[in-house]
């Protein structure tokens, strides 16, 4: 099923755990078959939003007293 949809197996399981892909048990090992999404699935997105990213913030670094020793 993760070779057809193009992404990786952990990304199958994580969709069957989100119930957007159903499958089934299919022996004592854990394995699952899965049933072919209908043409009414939409592939979520993976990673990032699109759109821009966040300015980065910038941080103060203080030297402690002592310091490391």
């Amino acid at each position: 099923m993760a070779r057809r949809l193009g992404v990786h197996t952990n990304t199958v399981k994580k969709w069957r755990n989100e119930g957007l892909l159903a499958g089934r048990l299919a022996n004592d090992k854990g394995e699952y078959l899965y049933h072919l999404p209908g043409p009414e699935f939409t592939r979520p997105l993976i990673g990032r939003p699109p759109g821009p990213r966040p300015a980065p913030t910038e941080t103060t670094i203080e030297s402690a007293q002592g310091g490391a020793v």
